[in-house]
């Protein structure tokens, strides 16, 4: 069995556009201040308007692009809903921002819930033991020690103030948008407790960062959880999505966050 990718839509969507990657889903792209420069985010036909996967992180240069996007792309077909696929800051960033603006409420797993909400009530925990300790022992200096924590994690802090109530996405749970059902995956190794959209009726999966066509997830040993095993973690998850998509009899390959690949599955 080997694997290839079938890039149905090469060319992504411009700044405050989209592009129509399945029957009533549509692709847009968030500005990330990175190297890695982009996030993927995903409107669901959800009744008169839009559930919303992912928000992009929290700066100006998104909260502006969304401005535009609500008054052009958007304008009659309201958000009705945030997803949250992670916690990660572009994933999260910007859906407690949403929820307020908006009066919408937040679905997301409990664990990237709980991260989130944990980061942004206490950042300065970032800076502080047993972290700074946990860096020092794996064989950073000082000086790079001081550079991580003050400014290396400050990607962690650009979230909104979040939701202080949110709803619940358990794996293998259904939840319906727009009259479709959408089956609730979970995989680890990336994020805890990351959350993936499988819609059966339409024959794909929102897989968010757990797969991603040109690059793997980042999989690191994070300090809160010093003996961790993360990439057994995701390894196991793959496996598990693998094993669970085929026994669901998987039409159609995955839309990915990173990029518009789709994945298929050939054997040789």
């Amino acid at each position: 069995m080997t694997a290839t990718l079938d890039f149905r839509f090469p060319v992504p969507p411009a700044p405050g556009e989209a592009v129509a990657v399945a029957d009533g889903v549509l692709w847009l792209r968030a500005p990330l201040p990175f190297r890695l420069d982009h996030v993927n985010i995903y409107l669901i036909e959800d009744g008169a308007g839009f559930a919303l996967l992912d928000t992009g992180i929290d700066t100006l240069a998104t909260r502006e692009l969304w401005e535009a996007v609500l008054a052009g792309l958007l304008k009659g077909r309201p958000l009705t809903r945030i997803l949250s696929s992670h916690c990660h800051p572009d994933h999260i960033g910007l859906a407690g921002w949403l929820c307020r603006r908006l009066d919408l409420e937040l679905y997301a797993s409990q664990t990237e819930y709980l991260d989130a909400l944990m980061i942004r009530l206490d950042p300065g925990a970032l800076n502080a033991e047993p972290y700074r300790g946990f860096y020092l022992r794996h064989g950073l200096g000082e000086a790079l020690t001081e550079l991580v924590l003050n400014r290396g994690l400050h990607y962690l802090r650009m979230v909104s103030e979040l939701p202080r109530t949110f709803n619940r996405l358990m794996a293998d749970e259904p939840l319906e948008i727009g009259g479709r059902v959408f089956e609730v995956l979970t995989g680890g190794g990336h994020s805890s407790e990351q959350v993936m959209l499988y819609c059966r009726e339409g024959g794909f999966v929102l897989c968010a960062d757990q797969v991603m066509a040109k690059i793997s997830p980042n999989i690191s040993v994070e300090a809160i959880n010093p003996n961790g095993d993360p990439l057994g973690a995701y390894l196991r998850s793959l496996a598990a999505l693998k094993q669970g998509l085929t026994r669901k009899r998987w039409r159609c390959p995955a839309i990915t966050c990173r990029s518009s690949a789709c994945i298929r599955a050939s054997t040789s």
